[in-house]
């Protein structure tokens, strides 16, 4: 799965090498993930937002070998300053938000804000963050300076879940959202929510076995087997998807295990939508399941877990768990390079 990952970015950006951008360029992780990436010839130049002074000093304690600091350039940020104070500062008075001088100085000199910058001018073609910024600081950065994609609603996120057969476990490919920006959506976000993972699992379809998405829309009750105001909440979105995208399998409200194990959901469900196929999408009530539930099947069931992918921006941008590994860090560089129209 890997290598075919690899091979479709080298193929979608032969004749141009994408410019990606980690404002965390200092953590061993991201200089363990550029090298790879560099090996790979994912990425043919390693871009080092910062002073000449930083820039010296990473070039003297970086992870890199001399071909490899070949393939380093500094990005000065010198006069970025400015420029990202004033394109905050003349958002802000646009929408007549009362501006604090102070903070807005703060962002203005952050590798954060000053590599979403970079990204919204179409400066670099992708920005990867958040092994030290939180998703919170990630996601609030995106909001201030990038547009959103025409056509999905609220900004979301995704974990691109995946495990290779085993001699006690069967493949498992899957997306699970929202489990790391909406606290607790409500039926129009949760459609949402649904709607960019579909658009997500399009973009990734061949990293899949499936022949085409299943949708499930969680719950801890399966249909009718309980009442109350989340289980309706649930159940209104998916019948309210199932209205606006006629053509794709879905069903809910359904417990993980009739998703997931179609002998449990013959028990538990006389006509299902999802027909005789395993859901590969599910969309968890609120942040609290979705969370819990990467971790668990990452933790427990020896998932990978790549994300969160951010979803609704309309540029190549998206955050990172602040656990993740080098490899993570690239897989999620990977996959967000995919979702790039070149």
């Amino acid at each position: 799965m890997r290598d075919e990952l690899f091979s479709r970015v080298k193929n979608k950006f032969s004749a141009k090498a994408p410019r990606v951008l980690f404002p965390e360029w200092q953590d061993q992780r991201v200089q363990e993930a550029v090298k790879f990436l560099l090996q790979k010839k994912i990425c043919e130049k390693f871009f080092i937002l910062g002073t000449r002074e930083e820039f010296c000093s990473f070039k003297e304690n970086s992870l890199f070998d001399e071909e490899e600091e070949s393939l380093c350039f500094s990005l000065s940020s010198q006069n970025l300053e400015a420029r990202v104070y004033n394109t905050l500062k003349a958002s802000y008075l646009r929408r007549e938000k009362k501006i604090d001088e102070s903070r807005l100085q703060e962002k203005a000199t952050s590798k954060l804000y000053q590599s979403v910058f970079l990204l919204a001018e179409k400066e670099v073609d992708c920005v990867v963050a958040g092994c030290s910024y939180t998703t919170r600081e990630v996601i609030i950065a995106g909001l201030e300076l990038l547009e959103k994609q025409e056509g999905l609603g609220a900004i979301s996120s995704c974990f691109f879940m995946t495990r290779q057969e085993n001699a006690r476990q069967l493949a498992f490919q899957a997306l699970y959202a929202d489990c790391a920006v909406i606290i607790n959506p409500g039926v129009q976000e949760l459609v949402s929510i649904a709607e960019s993972t579909l658009a997500t699992w399009k973009n990734f379809s061949f990293l899949f076995s499936a022949k085409e998405p299943v949708l499930a829309f969680l719950s801890y009750a399966t249909h009718n087997s309980a009442s109350d105001g989340s289980v309706e909440r649930v159940k209104q979105a998916s019948a309210l998807f199932a209205q606006r995208n006629p053509n794709v399998l879905v069903d809910g409200p359904l417990q993980f295990d009739a998703a997931f194990d179609i002998s449990v959901r013959r028990i538990k469900v006389k006509n299902s939508n999802l027909k005789e196929e395993p859901a590969n999408i599910y969309i968890f009530p609120d942040i609290n399941a979705g969370n819990i539930a990467y971790k668990i099947s990452q933790r427990l069931a020896g998932c990978q877990a790549y994300g969160p992918l951010l979803q609704g921006f309309s540029a190549a941008y998206s955050d990172l768990s602040r656990g993740a590994s080098a490899s993570d860090i690239a897989m999620v560089t990977c996959l967000k390079l995919l979702s790039l129209s070149t």
